[in-house]
C-alpha cells in the first residue's frame, strides 16, 4: 500500500489522490509527482490547472502556526482573485494558461510560515 501522508507520499495513490489528479489533470495509472503543485523556497507555490475542471476552486492558504489558515488567492471558473491580504499572483507572463504561482505579502518581522492550496 502506497504512503499517503508524508515527504516520501504517493498523493496519487487511489484512497487520496483522485479530486487532486482531476484538478490538475493528472494521470492516476502513472505514479509520479510531476504536474503536483510545487513549493518554493520562499514562501511560494505553483500549479497548473485542469481547463476541463470548471467546477474546482482553487484556494491558495498561508498560516505561521499551521492550525490557523488565512485565504489567499484562489481561481475558478467564475472568476479569479490573483491579490489578497495574504497572497499575490507572480506568474510570469508568457506561461501556458492555467500555470498559477503565487507568493505571500511579506510582513515587517516575518513568521514561520506554511503553503495549503
Amino acid at each position: 500500500m502506497p504512503l499517503t501522508v508524508g515527504p516520501l507520499a504517493d498523493l496519487l495513490a487511489e484512497e487520496a489522490g483522485n479530486p487532486i489528479a482531476y484538478s490538475l489533470a493528472l494521470d492516476l495509472l502513472i505514479s509520479s509527482v510531476m504536474g503536483l503543485p510545487v513549493a518554493g523556497r520562499d514562501v511560494t507555490i505553483a500549479f497548473t490547472r485542469n481547463p476541463v475542471a470548471r467546477d474546482i476552486r482553487f484556494t491558495v492558504q498561508i498560516s505561521d502556526i499551521l492550525g490557523a489558515w488565512e485565504d489567499g488567492s484562489f481561481y475558478e471558473s467564475s472568476g479569479d482573485m490573483p491579490a489578497t491580504s495574504a497572497t499575490t499572483d507572480i506568474t510570469p507572463a508568457g506561461f501556458p494558461p492555467g500555470f498559477v504561482f503565487v507568493r505571500d505579502i511579506p510582513t515587517e518581522s516575518p513568521p514561520a510560515l506554511f503553503v495549503s492550496r
